[in-house]
């Protein structure tokens, strides 16, 4: 509750006041501005909340009510899912926090420059829940009394104020106007990466910073937040290519994963991220000597479908499951493209599994010899080249930092197990088989309604002629459920139609 301060005169203030409480919600969204900070706290949280200003009427959906001599701004926290995420860290770390916010308007011209505070609000130490011995916070009981206490001039003026109102028939109720909702950007919090730095690569994704949940690089002023190098176009959705052959391939039954261009609001969503020529940096053509990096050209293999699905106990080889995909849908079919399944294993969840086609007009002869030495070699070549490039699109800092982005040769990290079958070739990934893998699962799976995670995947180049590197294929995951829902709720709530050859 904030009263004009005593002996401070700034007709400055005073105009750009009396224009936000007569102006419409469209001026209040785009000039209401809060400034955070944590002054004492945990990296994690003073990361997870940053300190860049942010419009709120741009990030959450923000109400406005006027009512008599008074004017309120209500603020929706529950109405951003990331802003939810972000209080509940901050509940996390109550105890330790001291956290200022600053409010004042935005100045958007020369008249009303330089800007000043409205004000400022720092708590110390906050309490989480309810108490009923709230003394004992206090210096004395009596000052916590005391502090209760309505002045008697002030109980008296408030009474009169009442009932000069209700004589003039004064409306004393609030009057409301809707305004927008928008998303927040997501918060940020660290913990040890799963990085494998024995290949010599350098982190390959655009540098990433944590993302600051209060951020807004709309209003001009200094953000840590970059803008994202990935565009969200859907997956290719042709009927058939190269000549005969059909890249169509029915939803699983048991699939949690959405098409991009089928979901609603991206939940639950891939996309083939192989499309996302430049985000990534792989090894040039003369790394061998001089360690630079390019920017990735197309994939030479596009998703042809992607599979998130819960079994009590991962299913091993999937592609010769006669439920799966690759029975049902591939074998034995003479207009089938080659598939290349990558299937992780995943401890308390199921099988994560990418369908990966040659992608349709891509001719790479360099990357066609690499995938048959790797298809026809032993386990030992094949463990000393399948790499992984992961990145965190979105999400906390907590989670960024425990997947990483460096490459890493998953057959030196987790037990990979190679499956070769008719026209297809399975890379199996028990995630259960390495200490660090299973963290790292149990870090994406509390936070996954909050994330966006890339996964690139390319043979490493080790030789002159194998430079420069080619990406076999990339797979984006949106914000994935982490639990069965029943085939109705993920028609309704996840697609914007009933997905094609759906059971």
């Amino acid at each position: 509750y904030f009263v004009k301060r005593r002996s401070v005169q700034d007709p400055k203030f005073d105009s750009m006041l009396d224009q936000f409480i007569n102006g419409d919600d469209e001026y209040r969204n785009s000039r209401f501005k809060i400034i955070p900070s944590v002054v004492e706290g945990s990296y994690l949280a003073k990361k997870g909340i940053g300190s860049t200003p942010a419009i709120l009427g741009k990030k959450i959906k923000t109400e406005y009510f006027a009512g008599d001599n008074w004017f309120e701004i209500c603020v929706d926290v529950s109405s951003s899912r990331v802003a939810g995420s972000l209080m509940s860290l901050v509940k996390s770390y109550a105890k330790t926090l001291v956290i200022d916010l600053a409010f004042l308007f935005e100045s958007q011209s020369k008249v009303e420059l330089p800007e000043r505070i409205l004000g400022g609000a720092r708590m110390h130490l906050p309490l989480m829940a309810p108490t009923k011995d709230l003394h004992k916070y206090a210096k004395s009981p009596e000052a916590l009394e005391q502090a209760y206490v309505i002045p008697p001039e002030l109980r008296a003026a408030g009474k009169a104020a009442e009932e000069d109102a209700s004589k003039s028939g004064a409306m004393s109720g609030p009057t409301k106007v809707d305004s927008v909702p928008s998303l927040l950007p997501a918060p940020a919090s660290p913990l040890d990466s799963f990085e494998d730095a024995e290949d010599g690569d350098e982190a390959t994704t655009p540098e990433s910073h944590p993302l600051n949940s209060f951020e807004d690089a709309e209003d001009g002023d200094e953000a840590t937040t970059p803008e994202s190098h990935a565009s969200d176009g859907a997956p290719s959705r042709e009927e058939s290519g190269d000549g005969e052959l059909d890249y169509r391939y029915k939803i699983p039954e048991n699939n949690y994963l959405v098409p991009i261009d089928l979901a609603k609001n991206k939940q639950s969503a891939w996309w083939d991220s192989g499309n996302d020529v430049g985000f990534w940096n792989l090894r040039g053509p003369n790394y061998l000597s001089d360690k630079v990096k390019v920017p990735n050209e197309v994939s030479s293999m596009e998703v042809v479908q992607m599979q998130w699905s819960f079994y009590d106990k991962p299913k091993r080889h999937i592609s010769a499951d006669p439920d799966e995909l690759v029975q049902r849908e591939h074998v034995g079919r003479a207009n089938r493209p080659f598939l290349f399944v990558v299937n992780f294993m995943v401890p308390g969840v199921g099988n994560w599994t990418c369908y990966f086609a040659k992608r349709r007009g891509v001719e790479d002869a360099r990357f066609n010899r690499m995938l048959d030495a790797f298809i026809d070699g032993d386990d030992e070549y094949r463990n000393s080249r399948f790499k992984i490039i992961p990145n965190i699109v979105e999400g906390y800092f907590i989670v960024r930092k425990a997947v990483g982005s460096r490459p890493a040769i998953l057959g030196r990290k987790i037990n990979t197990e190679y499956f070769r079958g008719d026209n297809y070739f399975e890379v199996c990934v028990d995630v259960g088989s390495s200490s660090i893998a299973e963290r790292l699962m149990s870090v994406v799976r509390q936070y996954a309604s909050t994330i966006v995670i890339d996964l690139a995947f390319l043979f490493e180049g080790q030789a002159k002629d194998e430079l420069p590197e080619r990406l076999l294929g990339g797979a984006r995951i949106y914000y994935p459920l982490m639990y069965a829902v029943s085939r109705e709720e993920l028609h309704d709530q996840y697609y914007t139609s009933v997905p094609p050859g759906s059971p």
